[in-house]
């Protein structure tokens, strides 16, 4: 019985941390989307994908490995990815192509949705 007991809690902590992740990356998500930045792809985990699906100019994305999450954005790398190198993208829909303010916002959207989901739990 403890063995069960055990096993269903660290798959409950997964989804749990799943969750938080999710959270915190459509924070970055959606500050960025609404600054006009290019997001390149909105993934789910690391690692090989799992799932990958073009919707508009974005890449969305689930990961083998549920343990973090991330946003690719216009003008985070000095180089575009592979996918876009033939793709003409206008620099003020980068990351360094609008100011440092909107900039700031889009950096701190993934606490502040943390924020926000552990008001609402509680």
């Amino acid at each position: 019985m403890d063995f069960l007991t055990n096993i269903l809690n660290i798959l409950l902590f997964l989804v749990m941390l799943g969750v938080l992740i999710t959270i915190h990356e459509l924070g970055h998500f959606i500050a960025a989307k609404a600054f006009k930045v290019y997001v390149f792809e909105f993934a789910v985990g690391f690692g090989p994908k799992i799932f990958r699906k073009k919707k508009g100019e974005t890449f969305y994305s689930l990961r083998a490995l549920p343990l973090g999450g991330f946003v690719a954005m216009y003008g985070e790398e000095d180089t575009l990815p592979d996918e876009y190198k033939e793709q003409e993208i206008d620099k003020s829909r980068s990351l360094l192509g609008i100011n440092r303010g909107k900039r700031a916002i889009i950096m701190s959207a993934g606490i502040i949705m943390n924020l926000i989901l552990g008001y609402a739990i509680f």
